[in-house]
């Protein structure tokens, strides 16, 4: 049983918070997300069921706190706009800078040429492949915003370069690999921050 009161301090004095993964669609979840969502002092990222939650009851955008990092996959984009998959694919840019504009987020729409925007400024990542279109990936890629966020880095950057560098090792590792894991993207990361921080 989890005690609210405990819970609401831990969220306002954390300096990153990641929600969404694993915690399902239940009332149970709901109520959790809510809690997150008015409490949240700090950067803020939100994947998976947290969208899946937002996009069912459209009264939490509400609470939604600025510069929030949302990384939604095409179908989840779709729940959210209310769009097809095939119009967002076509109009990925668009729909992206769009939505982040309406709620003033970040959103990082996932994908083949993945793109970053805060409805100001876009970025198309170029890094990663198909080798690594496998489970995991996706965690694997909120690991790496949510670090940089916590660190201090503005959320912006923190999605632009969290992508940029979970495709890199990706890309690297797919020269010797036909498949990439997760756990093989998460193995190199501290080789790869050394060779980018000099």
């Amino acid at each position: 049983n989890l005690d609210y009161e405990d819970f609401k301090e831990i969220i306002k004095t954390s300096s990153v918070i990641l929600c969404g993964c694993g915690i399902g669609t239940y009332e149970y979840s709901l109520k959790l997300l809510e809690i997150i969502l008015k409490n949240a002092a700090s950067s803020l990222v939100l994947d998976a069921d947290a969208l899946n939650l937002i996009s069912k009851n459209e009264y939490l955008y509400d609470y939604i706190p600025q510069d929030t990092i949302i990384t939604p996959h095409l179908g989840e984009m779709a729940r959210l706009t209310g769009y097809s998959i095939s119009n967002i694919r076509d109009n990925k840019v668009d729909v992206a800078k769009e939505f982040a504009q309406k709620y003033k987020m970040i959103v990082l729409l996932k994908g083949y040429e993945t793109v970053i925007t805060d409805g100001n400024y876009t970025y198309i990542n170029p890094t990663g492949n198909s080798s690594m279109a496998n489970g995991g990936m996706g965690d694997t890629l909120l690991g790496i915003i949510t670090s940089f966020a916590g660190q201090g880095m503005t959320n912006l950057m923190s999605a632009v370069c969290g992508a940029y560098i979970h495709g890199y090792i990706g890309e690297n590792l797919s020269k010797d690999l036909y498949t990439v894991n997760a756990s093989d993207v998460i193995a190199q990361i501290p080789f790869v921050m050394k060779e980018f921080v000099k």
